[in-house]
């Protein structure tokens, strides 16, 4: 008995929707480069923000009437609207991907899925890094002259933070004084009157672990576990072991500054993002992920009841990119000399600090 009309339309349209199924997939589906660009999101574009309200509020510039970046640049907004869209430029360049979607004016569904297989790059670098790194401090540190007693585990994260004495001196604010015994007491307590928050700075942020009060920026983001963390993650594991053994470029050997470089010359996170200055993200995307690691928390959490991480990340990015005076400002452009030395070389200054060459004699003379 043949088929009736009836089930033979049945069973074509059963097919055509199994068709476009499968088109679907084999079309939209975004292609795995995307999720290897995402990685470059934590590291060096924002902390916490989802990808979508980045998008959001460059689109929401756009419907004020932007046509072009210097005319979404010239809108004004919120302090929060401000920081997005500062974020949304480094999204593009890091990740340019993203303007390419932009400009082809995708559909909904297409840019959900991009966005989706980025966020899956981006919370695959964090967790990577912070797995790493669990290790690799904790194996720093017992490796120092002045090792703690007993020495700690590598995988273990209950005897660190506040509950061991190294681990507790570095994370502690350098407001207080750890060596004080009330106030190692007062925070295991958490005492209202000595809250570790965001706010105040932890001592391995400073070179040496040393703050003055009196001039609050000496030293800051110059310590050597924060410098050999950073170098763990975006160079490689082996220069960061040559920052350790060369912690002052300028007055080391000739070998030693062979060493450190042929060390960042393997296939590298910097080198494979072309990445040949120290961006301020990445500085505070590092110094988020070192608090971590030498904490006890076991599971990594933006706003847990024991730190807020989002908080220290935006306060440290606003330390380089909105300085409050030109003193300032000057301080933040030395720093970031003494860093991309301390990375990169001497021999590649030209790269991390341009020369304004409108203002020298090939372009006088020209004129």
């Amino acid at each position: 008995m043949s088929d009736t009309p009836a089930l033979l339309k049945r069973r074509i349209a059963a097919l055509e929707e199994a068709n476009n199924q499968l088109l679907a997939k084999f079309v939209r589906k975004p292609t795995h480069s995307y999720r290897l660009e995402g990685r470059a999101i934590r590291w060096l574009v924002d902390l916490a923000k989802p990808i979508s309200d980045l998008i959001a509020e460059h689109d929401c510039r756009l419907e004020l009437g932007a046509e072009d970046e210097a005319s979404a640049d010239a809108i004004e907004g919120s302090t929060e609207e401000e920081y997005t869209y500062r974020s949304f430029k480094k999204l593009v360049h890091w990740c340019p991907s993203i303007k390419k979607i932009l400009g082809l004016d995708a559909g909904n569904h297409d840019m959900v899925l991009v966005s989706q297989e980025l966020r899956k790059g981006a919370d695959g670098a964090r967790g990577d890094d912070a797995n790493a790194l669990k290790t690799a401090v904790m194996n720093w540190l017992n490796e120092t002259s002045s090792h703690p007693e007993p020495l700690l585990s590598p995988t273990d994260k209950s005897k660190r933070g506040f509950y061991n004495d190294v681990t507790g001196q570095l994370l502690c604010p350098v407001d207080y004084d750890w060596c004080d015994a009330f106030i190692q007491s007062a925070i295991h307590e958490y005492h209202p009157k000595y809250p570790v928050t965001a706010h105040t700075y932890p001592a391995f942020v400073y070179l040496k672990g040393q703050y003055d009060p009196i001039n609050p920026s000496k030293g800051i983001f110059k310590g050597e576990l924060l410098v050999r963390a950073f170098c763990s993650i975006f160079t490689s594991p082996s220069s960061a072991q040559a920052e350790l053994d060369n912690e002052d470029t300028v007055g080391s050997s000739r070998k030693a500054q062979k060493v450190a470089r042929g060390a960042r010359t393997h296939c590298d996170v910097a080198g494979l993002l072309k990445m040949r200055s120290v961006d301020p993200h990445a500085i505070a995307y590092t110094t988020c992920q070192l608090r971590f690691a030498l904490s006890s928390s076991t599971s990594w959490n933006l706003h847990n009841e024991e730190f807020d991480y989002n908080g220290l990340y935006r306060n440290i990015t606003d330390y380089f990119e909105q300085p409050l005076s030109p003193k300032k400002s000057t301080e933040v452009k030395e720093l970031l000399l003494w860093w991309n030395r301390k990375v990169f070389g001497h021999r590649n200054a030209s790269f991390y600090q341009p020369q304004h060459v409108e203002t020298l004699s090939v372009a006088l003379a020209r004129r």
